[in-house]
């Protein structure tokens, strides 16, 4: 019994150090968060400071890991320090598949064969032609690769001056500028800007122009149709339209109601969800009969938007998205009716035609949803564009709103 095989037992600290490890590389890292995941990961080491609170396997783990995170944020150095000290835990560590990109493989691989051949210490031999036969010669040989080797969309990732003959920046790869003829400058990876963090926070300020969908109706002048009528001058009077008028009738449709303006602030989860809110006031209204309620022209909104491609909320061009709104706000437009207005007797004995403006009022509280696009011309500013539909409560009606205007994030 003495002599037989003992089972391996978890350390003491194993599965905290773990729950910090997979909350840094599932949550943050992949929201490249990196400075978080960085923290986590820095926690779990502190966790494992004792040889005997972790073993060496969980250990050379989060060493790696803490590797692969500096060097997405360019710390070459710190990161190679992390894969020597998961290497001496763990000779046989390698990186996570979800992780791995041919360059931090080449990384891991130029750290294991080092330590490897620290511990060979071979014998000095003169470098080959085509080497870098000094410590500066190297040193700037594995800066050069390290920037021509860029795998594409890694984050953070930089190549080296294309080099390219030029007249103007626009000829230039972005990041380098046109000097004397040439691009130079670093030159950013092509996807860069969609792999950075989303920023948190977005204000935005809209134009909206409504429409509203009104009902054909008859006796509209005359009462009980929902309608109200005023002179085209806004004036209301009592009138007495002839009893079946066929003037006193309006077609129905949608029809151009208000226009908002609007400032708006979303907070944003993750890289495609943002929850918000918007307060605008009615810059049209609509006329007022004595004694009635007046127009309510604030307008009072929540919205969640979701956001449709791979990291919408720092990529440049189109980001679509679907969103749902509700909220308080009235909606009021008008149609054209001709009235035969039985107060008045033409001469030759025919009845008076009168045009009148038949108002209907909708709302004040609205639910609703819609789709719409950014076009983002950098990963923190864009243009919006939205169409939603909106139905309105108590005062029934369906409603269209066309959305258009600047937001920022910070």
């Amino acid at each position: 019994a003495l002599g037989s095989p003992r089972t391996a037992l978890a350390a003491a600290n194993d599965a905290e150090a773990g729950k910090l490890r997979q909350a840094a590389i599932e949550q943050d890292y992949l929201a490249t968060d990196f400075a978080a995941a960085e923290a986590k990961l820095t926690q779990a080491l502190g966790l494992c400071k004792d040889p005997g609170n972790c073993t060496p396997a969980v250990r050379a783990r989060i060493h790696c890991d803490l590797g692969v995170v500096l060097f997405a944020q360019q710390k070459k150095e710190d990161a190679d320090g992390q894969f020597a000290a998961a290497v001496k835990d763990d000779p046989s560590v390698t990186i996570s598949p979800d992780l791995s990109t041919p360059e931090l493989q080449k990384a891991l691989a130029a750290v294991k064969a080092s330590s490897a051949g620290a511990e060979a210490a071979p014998e000095k031999s003169a470098p080959e032609s085509g080497e870098a036969s000094t410590p500066e010669a190297a040193k700037s040989a594995a800066s050069s690769s390290a920037e021509t080797d860029c795998p594409p969309g890694f984050p953070g990732c930089k190549a080296a001056s294309s080099g390219r003959t030029c007249s103007t920046n626009d000829d230039c790869n972005g990041g380098e500028t046109c000097q004397g003829g040439t691009c130079t400058g670093e030159a950013i990876s092509g996807s860069e800007e969609e792999n950075v963090a989303p920023k948190s926070n977005w204000v935005s300020l809209t134009f909206e122009q409504e429409f509203i969908l009104l009902p054909s109706a008859n006796n509209v002048c005359a009462g009980g149709s929902g309608y109200t009528c005023f002179q085209s001058d806004g004036t209301y009077d009592k009138y007495s339209p002839l009893a079946g008028s066929p003037g006193d009738s309006v077609g129905g449709g949608f029809s151009l109601a208000n226009q908002v303006i609007m400032a708006g602030y979303e907070r944003a989860f993750g890289s495609n969800l943002t929850l918000g809110a918007k307060i605008g006031f009615a810059i049209s209204s609509a006329p007022t009969r004595p004694n009635g309620t007046a127009f309510f022209p604030l307008h009072l909104e929540i919205r969640g938007t979701y956001w449709f491609l791979h990291n919408s909320l720092s990529r440049k061009g189109f980001r679509p998205y679907v969103l749902l709104v509700g909220g308080a706000a009235e909606a009021a437009s008008s149609l054209t009716a001709y009235v035969y207005d039985g107060r008045v007797q033409a001469p030759n004995g025919q009845q008076e035609t009168s045009q009148y403006n038949a108002w209907k009022h909708v709302g004040q509280g609205f639910i609703g949803g819609g789709i719409g696009t950014a076009f983002a011309f950098s990963p923190n500013f864009g243009i919006t564009a939205e169409l939603r539909l909106m139905e309105y409560l108590p005062t029934s009606g369906t409603g269209l709103g066309l959305q258009i205007g600047p937001m920022l994030g910070f």
